[in-house]
């Protein structure tokens, strides 16, 4: 029930289950998706997911985290190079979605779940619908941003902001999952 794609680098803890147990820092749609909720121009899930910090398609069904937690390290630091940014989000106990990336500093452009020269990305997603997808392929686009007028410093706090599509290969069924329109803007804990 889940799919995962990495690349270089090893693995950054997911803790999924944790946030579903944890809270939310970013509140959501605690009611879930509403298939009936139609898209915005971007893709995005709309009205009922309007306010939730991630939202995407899967195959087509609006659908949005109602619980999120994104964690980041600064790079250049002992024992951490690079940038790294993992946001998780659940909505209830049915969908986990995590997206992670650590690249040389500074963090910001798009990335590919493909192998490349530098830095990881994970992207991982669970529903009740499929049986142990995996990643055929993903792009996650991520910039940090400053909140509010206040400058970018260490003690500024930050924003990721991006979008992410995934094509999910569904073995079982001999099919595949693509997840898309993704948007994600959640104030990252350093």
């Amino acid at each position: 029930m889940m799919a995962r794609a990495s690349l270089q680098g090893g693995a950054l803890p997911l803790f999924v289950g944790l946030v579903a147990a944890c809270g939310s820092s970013s509140p959501g749609n605690a009611g879930g998706p509403n298939p009936d909720a139609g898209t915005d121009a971007g893709g995005a899930a709309a009205a009922v997911c309007a306010g939730s910090p991630v939202t995407w398609l899967d195959d087509g069904t609006p659908e949005c985290a109602s619980s999120v937690e994104a964690s980041g390290l600064h790079g250049n630091t002992p024992g951490n190079p690079d940038d790294t940014v993992e946001i998780a989000g659940t909505q209830g106990l049915t969908i986990a979605i995590s997206i992670s990336v650590a690249t040389p500093p500074p963090l910001g452009g798009t990335y590919s779940c493909a192998p490349g020269p530098a830095g990881f990305v994970e992207l991982t997603y669970r529903d009740p619908q499929t049986n142990d997808p995996t990643v055929a392929s993903c792009s996650v686009t991520m910039n940090l941003v400053p909140e509010g007028d206040a400058g970018a410093d260490a003690a500024t706090p930050v924003h990721a902001v991006g979008t992410f599509s995934a094509v999910l290969s569904v073995p079982d069924a001999g099919t595949t999952k693509n997840l898309t329109g993704g948007a994600f803007d959640v104030l990252v804990n350093y």
